[in-house]
């Protein structure tokens, strides 16, 4: 279920109409939606550090196999797990090579808000662990939604539907009307950073997207 948040942000004043070409107004829209999680993610990151690059590399290959027995020895079952192809940064430099792990974990195991808390915290803990033990450095946990796509699509939606109100009173008041949209124009697409929030974004019970548009119409007389 997705959520959404307007907000209408100043509209200039028409531009001046060349010769043959009718005048325009331009407005700026803005809509959060809000959605909640469906998975969180934890990057662990792998640098080896060998003799020679060959040693690196083989003990690279490695990581995928221990990262798996360990997150099965903490009982922890993930829904995907991608770990990268190993990465020669310099062949004539550090002997090194770097290889990363994405580990994901389905949200629906802890949206009760009596143990879910709890149960995350505790997940993190082992994440923590496991990472520890392997000499990785860790990133996360990162929320993400079911579909970035559509949560994207949904924000500019609304944003450009929520330019026009203060558009038509800008017409109305120049006593004419909106006539056409001429243009819709992409401004920035912004993850969990809505301006209506000032709680830590996101969370275990939301993500955001953010969509800011620039929407040009096309001014005719009043009817």
């Amino acid at each position: 279920m997705m959520l959404v948040s307007l907000t209408t942000l100043g509209v200039a004043l028409p531009a001046v109409a060349q010769e043959g070409n009718p005048p325009q107004i331009r407005s700026l829209g803005v809509a959060t939606v809000y959605a909640a999680p469906a998975h969180a993610d934890f990057w662990l990151h792998l640098t080896v550090k060998e003799d020679t690059l060959e040693k690196s590399m083989g003990a690279a290959a490695q990581f995928e196999e221990n990262l798996c027995g360990r997150l099965t020895a903490a009982e922890l079952r993930a829904s995907d797990i991608y770990v990268s192809p190993p990465a020669v940064s310099a062949v004539q430099k550090e002997k090194t090579v770097r290889v990363s792990a994405r580990v994901r974990f389905p949200m629906a195991s802890f949206i009760s808000p009596e143990t879910g808390p709890a149960f995350f915290g505790r997940l993190c803990d082992k994440i923590a662990a496991i990472a520890e033990g392997l000499a990785c450095m860790t990133e996360g946990p990162i929320f993400e939604p079911a579909n970035r796509e559509s949560m994207v699509q949904a924000a500019v939606t609304a944003a450009t539907e929520n330019a026009f109100p203060v558009a038509d009173a800008v017409a109305g008041a120049l006593r004419g009307s909106i006539y056409a949209v001429d243009t819709v124009r992409m401004r920035e697409i912004v993850w969990n950073d809505a301006p209506d929030v000032r709680g830590v974004q996101p969370n275990m019970q939301q993500v955001s997207c953010t969509a800011r548009v620039e929407v040009i119409y096309t001014l005719g007389p009043s009817p």
